[in-house]
């Protein structure tokens, strides 16, 4: 079965939505023909594919008419390989991707005629399948990421990428994986790990290549947003209502919707102990236990203070009331709760330590810190939808765990004769800022591609004069 048709005219996209569904193929060796598969490319296919930055695996779905009896031709059991092939510019050979996923699911099939159905099915990348069914029970020694990186090879055949240079705060330890999927085991020690500024890692998979991401949100801070050099994404009913006028390159940093975010109050953040707490760290070993405070107030202040973050990131006002008072106090004043931790020094006699240890009572609290950052991002994250073209490019991931810029206009006051809506007297400077990719969902649906973007917040924009 042909991939392309090399005969035909190069595929171009005009505009930032085009795309071209280069192959599309369920395969299985109960499908009874020479390629033990079948094309999918021409049943009216909406394909949506996810990406996480704490999922080390892509997910997605997919629906599609069923014309030609593929329900009975397939005979799905819910371990059909799925091949998706497609570009945004045949022009541009990094714009084409292929990845391979795993049937999970027949989620849906309903009739709409009597010849017809709508399926609906679920997937999974291929390395989220397998793991499932493997198990490991090893001993490792190593730095987390080495840790990792053995894990992936032997098991999944997989490679970690873009490991952060950042240090660990224990650095050398040793585990043993107490019977987990090589993939839990991954996310296991991944959670061990924590900067010496308490910075947490991620694991992730993304659509640019096979390869699994593994880095710390203080790397992600520091680095440069992927738009510094061209336009910002924007978002304006001025700008929206005249997108069809520009070109594709313009037309791909608009922002066609914004949803808020749907996380858990400031109420909640306390009763998990993300705002302060007490921790209690007991060494079964020595009977030695010794008590930390974790203040989410005081945490951001010595970021900063460490010149970890600008006067503009992680806006402690953006993240923690500081106006709602409660018996003399604010939110983070109180200690919400206390945690107790039993761990047991010296487990090993060659100074390597195991995964409940750590180099220092100091390490401990490092561990809490990450926690109270991961949950407090949460709390400052929106949802934009943008069209695709930006966010697809082979063995370069352009999506979670990257850097986008954001300028967010209030609606042209159209008495004033303004003929600039987009005059940066109408920005929104505390909505607008740098916003980190939490999560991305690529929705392939007819001849449109456009993405879905959870984005966390990570500096404020600022007035020009402020």
């Amino acid at each position: 079965m042909p991939i392309a048709n090399t005969e035909s005219p190069k595929f171009e996209a005009v505009n930032s939505t085009d795309y071209k569904l280069v192959r599309l193929t369920v395969s299985s060796e109960r499908i009874q023909n020479p390629t033990n598969s079948v094309e999918l490319k021409l049943v009216g296919i909406e394909i949506n594919i996810f990406e996480h930055i704490e999922k080390p695996y892509l997910t997605g779905s997919m629906i599609f008419l069923d014309n030609f009896d593929l329900l009975g031709l397939v005979g799905f059991v819910g371990s059909e390989r799925i091949t998706i092939e497609l570009m945004t510019d045949e022009l541009i050979p990094s714009l084409t991707i292929k990845k391979q996923f795993i049937v999970t699911e027949i989620e849906n099939i309903v009739k709409s005629n009597t010849h017809n159905q709508v399926m609906s099915v679920k997937f999974i990348e291929d390395i989220g399948y397998v793991s499932r069914l493997k198990k490991v029970s090893k001993a490792y020694d190593g730095t987390p990421d080495q840790i990792i990186r053995k894990i992936l090879a032997e098991h999944l055949r997989r490679e970690l990428k873009d490991v952060s240079s950042t240090i660990h705060s224990d650095g050398y330890m040793r585990v043993i994986v107490p019977n987990m999927t090589p993939l839990q085991a991954c996310a296991w020690v991944k959670d061990r790990g924590v900067t010496t500024n308490g910075m947490p890692y991620y694991l992730f998979s993304t659509m640019a290549d096979d390869k699994i991401r593994y880095l710390d949100l203080e790397k992600v801070i520091q680095s440069p947003a992927l738009n510094n050099d061209t336009l910002d994404y924007t978002y304006s009913p001025a700008h929206a209502s005249g997108l069809a006028m520009h070109d594709k390159h313009t037309q791909s940093y608009s922002i066609g919707a914004v949803y808020p975010s749907r996380n858990s109050g400031q109420l909640k953040f306390a009763q998990r102990g993300l705002l302060a707490s007490t921790y209690n760290f007991v060494d079964t070993l020595t009977g030695q236990v010794y008590e930390e405070k974790l203040n989410a107030n005081e945490m951001y202040k010595d970021l900063k203070e460490k010149n970890l973050l600008s006067n503009n990131h992680l806006q402690r006002e953006f993240l923690i009331d500081n106006t709602t008072i409660v018996d003399d106090k604010l939110p983070h004043e109180f200690d919400t709760k206390l945690i107790s931790q039993v761990t047991t020094s010296n487990i090993y006699s060659d100074d390597i330590y195991s995964y409940q240890e750590s180099a220092n009572e100091k390490s401990h609290i490092l561990k809490a810190k990450q926690k109270s950052i991961k949950g407090l991002l949460d709390k400052s994250s929106i949802e934009i939808a943008v069209t695709g073209r930006n966010f697809l490019y082979k063995d370069v991931n352009v999506t979670v765990g990257n850097n986008i810029n954001i300028s967010f206009f209030n609606s042209k006051d159209q008495s004033d004769g303004d003929e600039n809506p987009n005059d940066t007297k109408y920005k929104d400077y505390t909505k607008s800022g740098t916003y980190m990719i939490y999560a991305c969902r690529h929705i392939f649906s007819g001849v449109e591609y456009n993405a879905s973007l959870s984005c966390v917040k990570l500096a404020e924009g600022r007035a020009p004069n402020g």
